[in-house]
């Protein structure tokens, strides 16, 4: 039986885990156990020599060589010839993921960030792009202080920092896009990760999954089970919580809206699931990281969490996209883009499923009619509430009223 696969803390720095990014120097001695990383990473390798495994492609890596490590990616050294010696920065790939999508829309054509990264895990650079990647390394170290030696440096997020860490990554994609991509043969098993990971505001099951990847439902609960140790829906939790560390940073959403935002079931849910996972409760988290961010400045754009709360908080409002890019001073076209990025869906769907949900709520109320229903959460007519019903709950309001109703009173 194949050993679980350990899971990587998802946390930055020692010091302050909301920084956005980190500095240290690390060597690898032996052959490693394979790690699943909760964080992206970038290595620069400056000696020694290895055999290592990403997501189920082989490398041979060496001096000269950038490794880049998506979140939710495996990897594994499997043969060290000579002792491998590396400078890493470890960043929030979601945040600067959505910086680079914001900034770098060019011609209206979508950038794919985590498709681009996904090609370039590996690439060879020569002595003059060496020069220029110590140089970025070198800028980042000298704002964020090292990491093993516990710095005085308190890693102060400046724009300067910022943009240092959008141009190291900027540039794996370059200077991989000009020499021969080195593609291993992956597996479909190695890429279900990555795939949970980035739909997680979906309603995402074990038969999609199945269609998806050609596997069983059974055979591919057995290996997230067998790789992690986690069940499948332990695994979406997991890394749930994750996303749910900077909706609580950077919001105020009760923890009702949050567990509808993120695809918990409700409160309790994301209560007990962020405690087992995170060693304290979720309020207490808010008070120590506040405190975090207050003690080292962070300053991250909260604009994009502000919009998601802002429809959440106004469904009931005659919101439109266009209405609301103003009042964030965005484009629709970039506030649909944030929506995507954030709850996986654009303003119109976003703004319905949200109305829906609680129009799921107010049914369970006997006395208020359906169209009283639909007025509130903001439909103009109760035809347009029973359209989106349809198209969210694949049944009508009045179904969904008696098949819950029928089942409460056969409860009680």
């Amino acid at each position: 039986m194949k050993k679980r696969i350990q899971i990587q803390s998802p946390f930055r720095a020692m010091q302050s885990p909301k920084r956005v990014c980190c500095y240290n120097r690390e060597i690898i001695e032996s052959p490693t156990r394979p790690l699943i990383h909760q964080e992206a990473r970038v290595w620069l390798i400056e000696g020694g020599k290895a055999a290592v495994r990403i997501q189920g492609r082989m490398f041979e890596i060496c001096g000269g060589n950038i490794v880049s490590v998506l979140p939710w990616q495996i990897t594994e050294v499997l043969q060290v010839e000579e002792c491998l010696q590396y400078r890493m920065v470890m960043y929030n790939y979601e945040y600067f993921n959505h910086l680079i999508k914001s900034l770098y829309h060019v011609e209206n054509e979508p950038f794919h960030l985590t498709r681009l990264l996904e090609q370039h895990s590996v690439i060879a650079v020569n002595e003059k792009q060496k020069e220029d990647f110590d140089r970025y390394f070198d800028r980042i170290q000298e704002e964020s202080g090292t990491e093993c030696v516990l710095s005085d440096t308190e890693g102060s997020q400046s724009p300067y920092l910022v943009n240092q860490v959008v141009s190291l990554i900027l540039e794996i994609i370059r200077c991989g896009d000009s020499m021969d991509k080195r593609r291993g043969e992956g597996t479909s098993e190695s890429e279900l990760f990555a795939y949970i990971y980035g739909h997680l505001n979906e309603k995402i099951t074990l038969k999609q999954l199945s269609q998806l990847f050609y596997m069983s439902e059974s055979s591919i609960g057995v290996y997230i089970t067998r790789t992690t140790g986690l069940s499948f829906f332990d695994m979406l939790n997991e890394m749930r919580v994750v996303r749910a560390m900077d909706f609580l940073s950077f919001t105020d959403l009760k923890l009702e809206e949050l567990a509808e935002i993120l695809g918990f079931v409700d409160s309790a849910h994301i209560s007990r699931v962020f405690l087992e996972r995170v060693g304290m409760n979720i309020s207490e988290y808010r008070k120590v990281y506040d405190l975090v961010s207050d003690l080292c400045n962070i300053r991250m754009d909260e604009k994009n969490y502000e919009i998601v709360a802002f429809i959440y908080r106004n469904y009931s409002e005659p919101l439109t996209a266009k209405e609301t890019g103003e009042r964030f001073q965005i484009s629709v076209k970039d506030l649909n883009r944030i929506l995507r990025y954030f709850v996986e869906k654009n303003f119109s769907d976003f703004l319905n499923y949200i109305r829906v949900n609680k129009a799921g709520e107010l049914l369970l109320v006997k006395e208020k009619s359906i169209l009283e229903i639909a007025v509130e959460v903001g439909y103009a007519s109760e035809k347009t509430l029973t359209r989106n019903f349809l198209k969210y709950r694949t049944m009508t309001p009045e179904q969904f009223r008696r098949q819950n109703l029928g089942n409460c009173s056969r409860t009680n």
